[in-house]
């Protein structure tokens, strides 16, 4: 219905469609699949692989590489529709749906309600989690069968699976499956220990299958968790998560799913069955089981308000972005109580449904005055109607006007109705929030990076909406968005004052000539010059540019020995860092870059002046905090100063509330951002003496008022000079690059001294080095890079990527995979001899 706009947004444009690429790729080039060079400046692509552990990627692989962009969307709704399958066909199977009439219409509605939810509509695009939204419903009833006759041999494989597809959300579908498994253990089970004992056994067993998936994705992640801190997991831990009124306008029609950085519950499944989960407290069923579906309910509920609860699901992990992924677990114990009220609809009072009407008219309209910005009022008054219909119609029912499997049927038509216009109203509003045609941005910077030349090692670095650029156009890449992001070079990249967005992403944005050199880019692709710097323009298309930078030194390089003592951590000063890089390396003490004290005045929107932060003076910063008043655009600020000199001018800049900057010289714009970076250092150019520097910092509505603001600036001017004599000593003694593929590197490098080869290989755990043959213990430059010890005279080094996946993980998981086949043995054959045994039993009989 949304004509030649796509359903790709979000992560899945950003990271997915580009691992789609890169995986066509190896799997077509017959290139390893351990690791790739067009990611981050190299990462190990097993984790990424891990997002495409799923039958479903075949359908990927053997289509045609143009076509690669429609078969993800294909696969999107496939998984979409076989969890929609998986969900009908849980509800009419599960023990617990005891209905007589109409069980295939609420079966049905159920399922929908769980699939055309505002969450599972707002993940249709999260392509590497739906496997497991598929497999859910599966092992819920694998479990209800384990309990009745012990067979656990395909629960076992599933979870394995779904161990192996995504390890982060199979943590919290193990939990879920644990509390099923205790739901199932009422007073009708016999012989709970050793059902017990076969649960939790198989789990088990499921685990150690998955050993070495799971020891590889915690190595891949521990040095991104590490970076976020201790400080940021006890800030969530104690902090209280969720307004009432913003976690309850989830469950209405009119609650558009918001982007994932509004960490909302996107929880609605239906008005008419939020109304009937509500009666749950009023049916005549067991103690137990009522307790159950309350507390159940109940603690997923406060795990969106506590703090605690809500890391608990993200094994303790900052959540990043969407914090609510647990969302589809709270929407099936709703639709659980929901069953068992349309199975004891009858038991329901004309007072019951007073007190529940009158609870939910409360809140609804308590969240209606709270809400500040109406979308579409027609939306909010249709929404009002409906629920004071549902009350009427079971106001109606309880007066015995509506006969009971008449009922049914009304919730059901009202049910999928209601589903239907709300999944078609999602889609329109992700329709028009961004332009996602097919003629977008990504077809011009393929187009742009397919004119690059690059020698081999060399790469190019995105500052664009699309740091992923290398995966799509199989070319080396330093920028990236990923979950297997190394944290120490994002933590390098911080300190060195380069473009780092959120956790897992980053960009060399506004280099200097130093960091192009360092890292080896050759080429940036970018809306503007103040991304990069030492380059020149070769090729534009629309508003994205590609440059050219001339001056590098491969990807590995002579320096002296004391580049171990470059301590990227002592100070926060990024331009003192490279300085300090320069005389670690060569020996020399020049300085390419000056901090300068410019006279800078800030206001704000209404000229106002904002007084600067003393306490930052002497660190030559300039930082500028204040309380939002409007919680818009409103509270944004402005810089400026004069020059007092002819300068190459660069800025470090940070932020902490999502601002966007743009420059201005003399007036005119010289440059504006496309996006929000924490920190960034933006390469100015060069600027005349009295000429005037303004810089803005816009914030937009995603903020509200009272938020304390904070913008910190320091300015400082390069020179020029004394950099062309630090390439040229950087330069001399070079690694020359004969062989260089997805998981291997060999070349020769000529050493006038003993000292290290600085290279821009990433010290992940996984890569072996041999210098002549003899493999070599390497130095960590700078937290994050390869260096490797040479001696005096003319030496062969490779490099070789093993993967990250220790010995003893592969062993564990073998050892898992023999027993669960000798298991399945054992099982088969005592199952044959059960047979035998009751057929010998009948002939003799007979």
């Amino acid at each position: 219905p949304l004509g030649y706009y796509t359903l790709i947004s979000g992560d899945t444009r950003e990271q997915l469609v580009p691992f789609a690429y890169e995986i066509w790729d190896k799997f077509h080039t017959g290139s390893g699949f351990k690791y790739t060079w067009n990611l981050g400046g190299g990462c190990d692509f097993g984790a990424v692989i891990g997002y495409y552990f799923s039958p479903f990627t075949l359908l990927l692989l053997i289509s045609s590489k143009d076509f690669i962009i429609d078969m993800v969307q294909i696969i999107m709704l496939l998984k979409w529709s076989c969890a929609g399958v998986a969900m009908v066909y849980f509800f009419y199977n599960t023990r617990f749906n005891t209905l007589i009439v109409h069980k295939k219409a609420v079966s049905f509605f159920l399922g929908m309600a769980f699939v055309l939810s505002n969450s599972q509509i707002n993940f249709v695009r999260y392509i590497q989690f739906t496997d497991i939204t598929i497999c859910f419903p599966i092992l819920l009833l694998l479990i209800e069968r384990m309990v009745e006759n012990k067979k656990w041999i395909l629960y076992c494989f599933i979870l394995s699976f779904c161990m192996f597809s995504n390890l982060y959300l199979s943590f919290q579908l193990c939990v879920f499956l644990f509390i099923w498994f205790l739901f199932q253990l009422d007073s009708k089970v016999e012989d709970k220990f050793k059902k017990s004992i076969i649960f939790f056994g198989s789990s088990l067993l499921s685990a150690l299958i998955a050993v070495s998936s799971v020891v590889n994705t915690f190595a891949l992640s521990s040095t991104r968790l590490d970076n976020i801190g201790e400080s940021y997991r006890l800030t969530i831990m104690k902090n209280w998560q969720m307004a009432f009124n913003k976690f309850f306008k989830q469950f209405f029609i009119f609650s558009k799913i918001e982007i994932p950085q509004e960490n909302t519950p996107n929880i609605y499944f239906s008005i008419i069955a939020l109304v009937m989960v509500g009666f749950v407290l009023f049916i005549n069923i067991s103690r137990k089981r009522k307790f159950f579906l309350i507390a159940g309910v109940l603690f997923m509920s406060a795990s969106y308000f506590n703090g605690f609860l809500n890391l608990a699901w993200h094994i303790f992990t900052p959540p990043n972005g969407v914090y609510n992924r647990f969302s589809n677990y709270f929407i099936f114990m709703m639709l659980l109580a929901v069953l068992y009220v349309f199975i004891y609809l009858e038991d329901v009072g004309l007072k019951n449904v007073i007190i529940i009407g009158c609870f939910l008219i409360t809140a609804s309209v308590y969240t209606f005055i709270n809400i500040e910005h109406f979308d579409n009022y027609i939306v909010y008054i249709v929404t009002a109607l409906l629920l004071v219909l549902y009350i009427l119609l079971f106001i109606l029912f309880c007066r015995r006007s509506i006969k009971y499997k008449n009922m049914i049927l009304i919730i059901v038509v009202f049910g999928m109705l209601e589903l239907s216009v709300n999944s078609f109203y999602q889609m329109l509003y992700q329709y028009h929030s961004v332009d996602y045609s097919y003629n977008s941005y990504e077809l011009n910077y393929i187009d742009l990076v397919n004119k690059c030349d690059m020698q081999t090692g060399e790469r190019l670095s995105a500052t664009t909406m699309l740091p992923n650029i290398g995966l799509l156009s199989s070319k080396q890449c330093i920028s990236g968005f990923a979950s297997s992001i190394n944290g120490n070079m994002l933590k390098l990249l911080e300190q060195l004052g380069l473009g780092v967005n959120g956790s897992v992403s980053y960009a060399l944005k506004g280099a200097s000539p130093l960091l192009n050199l360092l890292f080896n880019v050759r080429y940036y692709v970018a809306e503007n010059e103040m991304g990069s710097s030492d380059v020149y323009l070769i090729d534009t298309i629309d508003e994205t540019s590609l440059y050219r930078t001339e001056r590098l030194a491969g990807l590995g390089y002579m320096v002296d020995q004391d580049i171990e003592n470059w301590d990227i951590f002592d100070d926060n000063n990024c331009f003192e860092k490279q300085n300090l890089f320069i005389k670690h390396s060569t020996g020399e003490n020049g300085n390419i870059f000056t901090v300068i004290n410019p006279d800078v005045k800030c206001i704000n929107i209404v000229g106002e002046e904002i007084d600067r932060d003393e306490t930052y003076i002497g660190k030559n910063a300039y930082v500028y905090t204040y309380d939002a008043e409007y919680g818009d655009e409103n509270d944004s600020i402005q810089i400026e100063f004069y020059a007092d000199e002819d300068m190459d001018l660069y800025v470090d800049a940070r932020n902490n509330s999502g601002g966007v900057i743009s420059v201005f010289l003399d007036d005119d714009m010289v440059a504006n951002d496309n996006r929000t970076f924490k920190r960034v250092t933006y390469h100015i150019g060069n600027v005349k003496k009295g000429q005037k520097v303004v810089m803005t910092v816009v914030y937009n509505s995603e903020f509200s008022k009272g938020i304390s603001l904070s913008t910190f600036f320091r300015f400082a001017k390069f020179d020029e000079e004394a950099y062309s004599k630090v390439y040229e000593m950087l330069s001399k003694n070079v690694y020359n690059i004969e062989t260089m593929d997805s998981e291997y590197i060999k070349g020769t490098i000529k050493a006038d001294e003993d000292g290290i080869m600085m290279t821009s290989i990433q010290a992940n755990v996984g890569f072996d080095t041999y210098v002549d043959g003899k493999k070599t213990e390497c130095k960590t430059i700078g937290g994050a890079l390869i260096g490797v010890p040479i001696a005096k005279g003319e030496h062969v080094v490779e490099f070789k990527y093993v993967g990250v996946t220790p010995i003893y993980g592969k062993i564990i998981s073998l050892c898992g995979v023999i027993l669960y086949l000798i298991l399945c043995v054992v099982q088969f054959v005592k199952q044959r001899n059960n047979n035998n045994n009751s057929n010998n039993i009948i002939t003799a009989e007979a």
